[in-house]
């Protein structure tokens, strides 16, 4: 499709120039031959526009230059993510769920292949010279609609878009003056730096990623061109609007919604005969349906399932534009009477009026904006701007378009010429306003796939246009009144102010590869990561484990079909259990092999938490390993089930050590049905192969402690406590940890009769000796004696799951030495001995 787009734009091209070049035309009647001259039409821009148009791609050049390649590696940004999608949709179509940007990936994978699929960095760095298209496709643009007004307005417009941009230098410079701190600490270490310009000193320069954005502005431009292109025959118009609307809504949907509602809006507002508002709002209602078949070929679940679907956009999107098409005659109709109606009297009252206003508005904000920090990040707000940010974002643009007001609004002659333009920033601003309003009271999340903060991205285009012309203005005053030193000062201050931001924006990406190696991808990783690709080519349904913030944020780059991102990425390398890691590994059921990307500071990571993936890593084969990164292959792990003839039985008491882990990693590879028991599991002699992960202590007779028959443990059941001899007999030694023994509930030793409980004791600390179903909580049945930790009294406690009786003995029982502790209840009255 691009290259038919370009093979056609490129004939025409030629048709014309040939057509309109001095040429010798022989007549028909053979009389003789006659020299004819053709004039030219008007050429895409002067030659003095042609410089300026230089100086601005030149620079973007330079600080192309200053920080390519190497910030193509930065983790997390919108360029690896969408390179991992555009992959993700070459390699496996049917997992492939980002449909808002669908032909943008298609164009990334084909050139892709097209030129040989060369070197990953090579490729996204030459990608991002095609934003240097934004300007100029902005400049065309510009052109159609305002050279008759002023020859300048164009070129100036440019300027004001791709260099000026917002007032983020002037905190910059608060903070350097205030706290004299150094550029880097500024740009690197100083986070109310960042909260308080709202991160906007990344955006300084219009689309400075090469994302499907840049490609939807270009597109936009493209589409408002043609709605003032009224030499285009009919039918060439519909299917070249068609076309490029359908695209659109292919490659940027949110800008194709955008650019709908702003169409329905000029239907229902504007009668403007020089514009061909018709014709596009009829290719806009049959592009929606192009797309929507589209979609419907290749991804029918987005418009068959029900709930929030392409369906409901198509719908409503057709709605608004018939409504337009049918009823936009009559109510521009009453739009223009009323703009008739307003003299030449109320519209200066009128200019003057919100021009004054919207400056007071304009200059409270940003005080507050400088005065008051913030604390919030954007992302907490869900991209929601607060108010007193907008004079910081939009910059010297803004201000200059308010003061153009009074200007604007008073000729109506010019304000007809920016009518469009005027419209679209009204209808921006509210939009994104109202879209904060909805998404704050949750209404429609999944029909909002948009934030208020790139509306006011798209708010600097007509904002650069309206400051422009009043730019214009001001300067053509300047110069009546003969103030040319003046007219310069002004012109060098609206300079400084403009395009400061930009500078910070190179000096802090250059200061970033210095003072912030960590963003960026190393050349020992990005090999790890050129193999993983590799292995995904091979191997398409493949998933890939990551451990830490910054693996997760550059596993992209190996473009993986899937990754382990259920909730936190990190999970894995936290859990204690060996089955729960296996349910982990298994989550996704489409997958068919799985590696661990472990990079030296998820090795530190792992390590710190400690987790049964530590303590398993040695045991996993190692597919590939360099001095940074280490792949393992961890392929063919089934999970357990709930049950199964096959049982692992695993210590309690020691399950986390490495044999046992070990081992079940080489049994889940064996067996595909299985489950895992503790050897403590009453319900572990129900399988038929039950596999011992370990040798049964000594004391204890495996025979005697399973009843095969019962399929049940007997009554008593020893952990962890040892049989040792003492003077007075057997006795068993606990750790004071968790040794225990337990044994069935018996009848006889309920608070319904009488019974008396006694133990021979050694002990120098605290802690429960017999209990039954009570471990210190009031609200439940039972009784316990115990050695209270605190006052290191013999203790016995008795309740009924309502009211509770303690009582204590007088002397102290943890001097180390052997104390007969007894405790006595004849149902009604409870008492304690020691030694007695």
């Amino acid at each position: 499709m691009l290259i038919t787009y370009i093979s056609i734009g490129s004939l025409s091209i030629i048709k014309k120039r040939l057509s309109h070049l001095p040429a010798k035309v022989i007549s028909s009647d053979l009389r003789g031959l006659e020299n004819k001259t053709l004039d030219f039409k008007v050429s895409f821009s002067r030659k003095s526009d042609l410089i300026l148009l230089m100086f601005i791609i030149a620079f973007y050049l330079m600080t192309y230059l200053s920080i390519y390649p190497e910030y193509v590696t930065s983790r997390g940004s919108d360029l690896s993510r969408h390179w991992w999608l555009s992959n993700q949709l070459s390699r496996t179509p049917d997992v492939y769920g980002s449909h808002q940007y669908v032909l943008f990936h298609c164009y990334i994978a084909a050139v892709y292949y097209m030129a040989g699929k060369p070197g990953l960095i090579t490729y996204l760095s030459a990608l991002e010279l095609l934003d240097f298209l934004t300007p100029l496709t902005f400049y065309a643009m510009v052109k159609r609609y305002l050279e008759k007004v002023d020859k300048k307005l164009p070129i100036i417009s440019t300027i004001f878009l791709s260099l000026f941009s917002n007032f983020a230098w002037i905190y910059y410079m608060k903070i350097k003056l205030e706290n004299k701190l150094p550029a880097y600490k500024i740009f690197i270490e100083s986070t109310n730096f960042g909260t308080q310009t709202y991160y906007q000193i990344g955006y300084s320069i219009l689309n400075w990623w090469f994302r499907p954005e840049a490609m939807g502005y270009m597109m936009l431009f493209t589409l408002l061109l043609l709605l003032k292109c009224d030499d285009i025959p009919r039918s060439k118009y519909l299917i070249i609007s068609l076309l490029l609307i359908s695209g659109l809504i292919l490659t940027y949907f949110p800008i194709a919604i955008i650019f709908t509602t702003f169409m329905i809006l000029c239907g229902l507002l504007l009668q403007n005969k020089q514009i061909q508002l018709k014709n596009m709002l009829f290719s806009s209602l049959t592009g929606w349906f192009v797309a929507g078949l589209i979609y419907y070929a290749i991804m029918p679940h987005l418009i068959l399932t029900p709930g929030p679907s392409w369906a409901i956009y198509i719908l409503v999107m057709s709605t608004g534009l018939l409504i337009s098409i049918f009823l936009g005659r009559f109510t521009s109709f009453f739009a223009l009477i009323i703009m008739e109606k307003m003299t030449t009297k109320k519209l200066k009252f009128s200019s003057y009026f919100f021009a004054i206003t919207l400056l007071y508005v304009y200059l409270v904000a940003f005080f507050i904006w400088l005065t008051y920090p913030i604390t919030f990040y954007p992302w907490q707000l869900d991209w929601n701007v607060p108010w007193f940010l907008y004079p910081m974002m939009l910059g010297i643009n803004g201000l200059l378009a308010i003061v153009g007001l009074v200007y604007i609004l008073q000729n109506k002659g010019l304000w007809r010429h920016l009518a469009v333009f005027l419209l679209f920033a009204i209808f921006i601003f509210f939009a994104g306003r109202m879209l904060s309003f909805v998404k704050s009271l949750g209404l429609f999340p999944f029909l909002i796939p948009y934030y208020e903060e790139r509306f006011v991205w798209l708010l600097r285009v007509p904002i650069a246009i309206i400051a422009a012309a009043s730019f214009l203005e001001i300067c053509s005053h300047l110069k009546n009144y003969r103030l040319q030193m003046l007219s310069s000062l002004v012109i060098g201050l609206i300079t400084f102010f403009g395009i400061q931001s930009s500078l910070l924006f190179v000096e802090r990406s250059v200061m970033q590869l210095s003072y912030n190696p960590e963003m960026f991808t190393s050349s020992q990783e990005l090999e790890a990561l050129t193999y993983m690709s590799s292995v995904f080519d091979k191997y398409p349904h493949s998933t890939v484990f990551t451990f830490t913030f910054d693996s997760f944020h550059r596993i992209p780059f190996a473009s993986p079909t899937y990754r382990f991102e259920l909730g936190e990425w990190d999970v894995a390398g936290r859990v204690k259990r060996f089955e729960t890691l296996l349910y982990i590994l298994n989550y996704n059921s489409k997958s068919f092999n799985s590696y661990f990307y472990v990079h030296q500071r998820d090795e530190n990571y792992l390590q710190y938490y400690n987790g049964i993936l530590y303590r398993l890593l040695p045991f996993i084969p190692v597919t590939y390993q360099n001095n940074e990164v280490t792949v393992y292959n961890v392929t063919k792990l089934s999970a357990p089930s709930a049950s199964s003839s096959v049982v692992f039985v695993v210590p309690y008491k020691d399950f986390t050590q490495n044999k046992y882990s070990y081992a079940l990693y080489h049994l889940a590879q064996v067996f595909q049905n299985y489950t895992i028991c503790f050897d403590l599991d009453n319900t572990l002699s129900h399988g038929d192969h039950i596999i011992l992960l370990f040798d049964p202590p000594s004391q204890i007779n495996i025979d005697n402690l399973i009843d095969i028959e019962r399929g049940c443990y007997k009554s008593i059941t020893i952990h962890g406590a040892l049989q040792i001899d003492t003077l007075f007999g057997k006795a068993f030694f606990f750790d004071g940890v968790d040794d225990y023994v337990k044994f069935e509930s018996l009848d006889c030793l309920n608070l319904e009769h009488e019974f008396t409980i006694g133990a021979w004791i050694k002990t120098n600390t605290g802690g429960y000796l017999i209990s039954k179903d009570y471990w210190g909580e009031i609200e439940k049945a039972g009784y316990g004696l115990s050695i209270h930790k605190v006052e290191r009294r013999g203790r016995i406690v008795i309740s009924d799951g309502i009211n509770r009786i303690d009582l204590y003995t007088k002397s102290v029982l943890t001097d180390g030495n052997w104390h007969y502790l007894v405790a006595t209840y004849d149902g009604k009255s409870l008492k304690i001995f020691v030694d007695g």
